[in-house]
């Protein structure tokens, strides 16, 4: 198996884990705050983590840049993509939540374009436009506070985009376990002060099992997990590759969140939907400027295969 079909494979697999997280963050946040709520999946995360990248510790030699792009990911990534994300999904709604945050691969296009220079092509273009009209459908069809839902959304989605460039431009001895375990350390420790307090005042009501059970998945799997592959998805495909596999996102979220809590779809839904799909696809083509270019074939003489072409005459001029 490829390296790229590997790395699609674990970018799908965090992709639909998060698409079905939006159910169940929904009804744990109706118990817990966004704020406290990250910080008690991040650390239950680091109890599946932390061993994991103590073990990787001999094979991990870290740059300042490598220890820089690592704190990035940290704060912009598993901090504020991940609070705006809970937030938003709060006033939105689960299924609108996985749909908006599927405009990550646009904000990719445009970070990879201005940090990395990597080419841009109008097909890309066109998809960013389908991708944002999406949007704005979406948008439509709410009021004010479905409307400050969206823009939470869509600064997690742009966050979260910044710290995948982050990621990728890490050097490829860096494991994933320890991407992940340093910068959701970095998060936690940025969180503890304004978060501790209400978990510790709200403590009785998070023990409850469903409750319990709710934050024990969001730790454990769509955040351990999940963002470990993703990070392990990154280092071995191509950018195009993971966002194509991030449109697992919004097709699972909208799933669940239509047979589960009852998100029943809206001809606006269905339009922006169907817009950031279109539009991603879009986006994740590979401009022809940046594809390899095709070896020629080899000069056959009329003859037939393996008769030598002889020179041309320009060749055969003597040279002084």
């Amino acid at each position: 198996m490829s390296r790229r079909v590997q790395g699609g494979l674990y970018a799908g697999l965090a992709a639909a884990i998060w698409g079905g997280m939006y159910v169940v963050s929904k009804a744990v946040l109706a118990v817990i705050g966004p704020l406290p709520l990250v910080w008690l999946r991040y650390v239950t995360a680091l109890l599946l983590l932390a061993p994991w990248a103590w073990r990787e510790r001999s094979q991990v030699r870290l740059t300042p840049r490598a220890g820089l792009l690592i704190g990035i990911v940290g704060v912009l990534g598993y901090g504020v993509s991940i609070l705006a994300q809970f937030a938003g999904t709060a006033r939105a709604g689960a299924a609108w939540g996985a749909v908006v945050t599927a405009t990550t691969p646009a904000f990719l296009l445009l970070l990879a374009h201005g940090i990395r220079q990597e080419p841009v092509s109008r097909r890309q273009l066109l998809g960013l436009g389908l991708a944002l009209a999406g949007v704005w459908a979406l948008t439509g069809a709410g009021g004010g506070r479905f409307l400050t839902g969206t823009l939470l959304l869509l600064l997690a989605a742009a966050t979260w985009a910044g710290a995948a460039v982050a990621v990728q431009a890490l050097p490829a001895a860096v494991p994933p376990a320890t991407v992940t375990a340093f910068g959701i350390g970095l998060a936690t420790l940025l969180l503890t002060p304004a978060a501790l307090p209400t978990v510790i005042r709200d403590a009785t009501s998070m023990l409850r099992p469903l409750i319990l059970a709710g934050v024990l998945y969001l730790g454990l799997v769509a955040t351990g997990l999940a963002f470990l592959w993703w990070n392990r998805g990154l280092q071995l495909a191509p950018a195009a590759v993971s966002g194509a596999a991030f449109f697992l996102q919004p097709l699972t979220g909208s799933l669940l969140g239509w047979t589960c809590l009852g998100e029943r779809p809206t001809a606006a839904f269905l339009a922006g939907l169907l817009g950031i799909v279109a539009g991603g696809l879009l986006l994740v083509q590979t401009p022809a400027a940046a594809r390899p270019a095709q070896p020629r074939p080899a000069p056959v003489h009329p003859a037939g295969p393996g008769t030598p072409v002889p020179p041309s005459p320009r060749q055969q001029e003597p040279t002084t």
